[in-house]
């Protein structure tokens, strides 16, 4: 029997990838481009060093755990590659924040042959 083709997946991808201090804080572009998806059904894969953020605990995502961009840059890129392999499609990765765009621009070379990017290249952030 054939197997079924997985469907595209996304990566959603916030700026805080980091522990937030004393208090739980929340990325409402996250959230809000997360919900869009997944009432649409698409799969939906917030990566992030901790469950420190509320939005994290969205019904329509999964947590991944990941190296903190700040500190691991490469270990991130890493860990987002070996994800990708693991899909049968190429996940489409959308930047909820400047600094995650920032993150997937500085690494378009790396990212682009395994995620579909969403985000303006390298290039283009520099004239801005």
């Amino acid at each position: 029997m054939k197997q079924p083709v997985e469907e595209s997946v996304a990566i959603v991808l916030s700026g805080t990838l980091g522990p937030v201090p004393e208090m739980k804080g929340m990325n409402e572009a996250a959230l809000a481009v997360t919900r869009s998806l997944g009432r649409h059904h698409v799969p939906v894969y917030r990566f992030h060093p901790d469950r420190s953020l509320l939005d994290l605990g969205s019904r329509f995502c999964v947590h991944r755990f990941c190296e903190n961009y700040y500190t691991n840059e490469s270990g991130l890129v890493d860990n987002l590659i070996t994800f990708a392999q693991s899909k049968s499609s190429k996940p489409v990765i959308f930047p909820a924040s400047d600094f995650a765009a920032e993150f997937i621009a500085r690494n378009e070379t790396r990212l682009s042959p395994y995620l579909a990017l969403t985000s303006p290249s390298q290039a283009s952030l520099d004239d801005i």
